[in-house]
């Protein structure tokens, strides 16, 4: 009888595509999830290719004129998101505050 072969390595298996709809891909990312929604809908205001495709597609009559509107709502969503988030910074940092304070009086 021969001797077992050795084990091999298994590393090519992991490599290889699954057909749809097996194939998952895997992201990563260091950014907050928030960000990420708002530079992923960032993209189509400040691509003008991407930003009219967009609006043709729901159905502006002139996409390149509803363009500029568009890119100005967009970049004062994020003005009016990165605003909320301080916001909610300083109010859990006032809540903390408050619990720390009755913590120490009780």
């Amino acid at each position: 009888m021969p001797p077992p072969r050795p084990a091999s390595a298994f590393t090519n298996y992991i490599h290889k595509n699954f057909p749809a709809p097996f194939f998952k891909a895997g992201l990563a990312c260091a950014a907050p999830v928030k960000g990420e929604i708002i530079g992923s809908l960032e993209m189509y205001s400040e691509v003008k290719a991407f930003g009219r495709d967009l609006l043709k597609a729901r159905g502006h009559r002139d996409p390149t004129a509803a363009f500029l509107q568009f890119q100005a709502y967009m970049r004062q969503a994020r003005t009016f998101f990165e605003a909320s988030e301080v916001l909610l910074l300083i109010h859990e940092f006032r809540e903390n505050v408050h619990t720390l304070a009755y913590a120490r009086i009780c």
